[in-house]
């Protein structure tokens, strides 16, 4: 879908930066880190003109209403728009990576993360919510006359269309390929780097990795989406908003929250090293 791939693509290009970061911080500090210029990025916009672009255009062309959450047809879908939709859906991923990047370089680890994780989060937000309450509606309706006539029965035709297929066969061809090199990366990082635990790394292999990428960052996105989607159907938007805010930055944000821990999990940082962050931040924040 339109209105998701552009925050699917960030994301995306997000996370194999931060796969690779102990990679890529290493190469930086021998002299030789460029963001454009590493192997780690060429895979990335391979990635994303190979499987995404392709994948976007596919569903756009066989099911354009869908696709567009229902907005536009063939007929309504001026040839510009794909233009900007393949520049989108490739420029999103390198922006992604880009960002993360010099994020990764200034060891701004959390912030790093973020990124990936923020991307996954309205991803989802847009898939059950949308902009107006009606994103997983908009999702399990196939036609445009299914979705102005909603009813739950939809997601049963859904699920047995041609559509269906065609994005298993898309997520099934570029899926296992995307969880291959992050894991891979992230494991190669841990054997570089002099900055992580390394009795955590050895009880930490692909498949963890993979949960936890599956299970915590994407799981845990669209649990607050639903939750997101629940607060502002009940209480309005301004009002579910707030309260969503609030339950967002003490669950997810805070030092308490899934995202602090699911880095920790990522990263896999010495103990010594996540102190002199604390004592770099405390220090930063005497000097205001």
């Amino acid at each position: 879908m339109v209105q998701v791939d552009v925050f699917f693509s960030y994301a995306m290009g997000s996370g194999f930066a931060l796969a690779a970061c102990r990679q890529l911080i290493k190469k930086r500090e021998e002299g030789d880190g460029k963001p454009f210029d590493n192997t780690y990025f060429t895979r990335t916009l391979l990635f994303l003109a190979i499987f995404i672009l392709p994948g976007n255009l596919t569903l756009l062309w066989g099911w354009p209403s869908w696709e567009t959450m229902h907005v536009s047809t063939y007929a309504s879908i001026p040839a510009w728009f794909i233009t900007v939709f393949c520049l989108v859906s490739v420029g999103l991923g390198i922006l992604g990576f880009w960002v993360t990047y010099q994020l990764l370089i200034r060891k701004r680890f959390y912030l790093a993360f973020l990124q990936m994780a923020l991307g996954y989060f309205l991803l989802c937000f847009m898939l059950v919510n949308g902009w107006d309450k009606t994103g997983y509606q908009r999702f399990f309706s196939v036609t445009k006359e299914e979705f102005l006539s909603w009813q739950w029965s939809n997601a049963t035709t859904f699920l047995t269309s041609g559509l269906f297929l065609a994005v298993v066969i898309l997520f099934g061809i570029g899926g296992p390929l995307l969880f291959y090199w992050f894991t891979k990366w992230m494991k190669r990082g841990y054997a570089v780097s002099e900055d992580v635990n390394k009795v955590r790394a050895a009880h930490t292999g692909i498949i963890k990795i993979a949960a936890l990428l599956l299970v915590g960052v994407l799981g845990s996105a669209l649990a607050f989406a639903v939750i997101a989607t629940l607060l502002i159907a009940y209480l309005g938007w301004i009002l579910g908003v707030i309260v969503f805010i609030a339950v967002f930055c003490l669950a997810g944000l805070s030092r308490w929250g899934v995202y602090p821990f699911l880095q920790d999990q990522f990263l896999l940082e010495k103990e010594e090293r996540r102190g002199e962050v604390v004592a770099e931040e405390a220090l930063a924040a005497e000097s205001r």
